[in-house]
């Protein structure tokens, strides 16, 4: 059963799949990821060194060590994590589509987060999201060197 996005605000994300009713789950998530793939493709892209591929982008969500957060314009996953500290942090690992949206995203996912008993929300991105994302602060820098060339 696909999810009736005619009616939602443009910026407003898509109800999540904690929403549905779990029989229905996989299905929405499946249509959405699909429909969300070139965004977060681009995103990966992107990146000095390719992390994931489609099956395993699919395998986070669909094992549910990962949430997909859709819009009509774009998408961002995130997932939950306690640490042996005890803190749990709500982590966005990647997303894509319309930078508008992906704000009005994030501010629904420091919402479940804080639901969700979470001490933080950190957001992996390029630095430009320090910028667009309000009270968010850099929290360090990830440099990569490549040491071989994938086959």
């Amino acid at each position: 059963m696909a999810a009736d996005t005619s009616s939602a605000p443009v910026s407003a994300p898509i109800a999540n799949v904690r929403d549905w009713p779990s029989e229905d789950a996989p299905e929405w998530a499946a249509f959405h990821f699909n429909r969300c793939w070139p965004w977060l493709e681009a995103s990966l892209a992107i990146q000095p060194v390719q992390t994931h591929a489609r099956e395993h982008v699919w395998e986070e969500i669909a094992s549910g060590r990962s949430q997909i957060w859709p819009t009509p314009n774009s998408c961002c996953l995130v997932e939950i994590n306690t640490y042996p500290s005890g803190l749990k942090a709500m982590f966005g690992w990647l997303a894509g589509g319309d930078l508008d949206e992906l704000k009005v995203t994030c501010l629904a996912l420091e919402k479940h987060a804080r639901e969700c008993g979470c001490d933080v929300f950190a957001v992996q991105g390029r630095r430009g999201w320090v910028r667009a994302l309000e009270g968010f602060e850099d929290a360090g820098t990830t440099i990569v060197k490549v040491l071989r060339c994938p086959d």
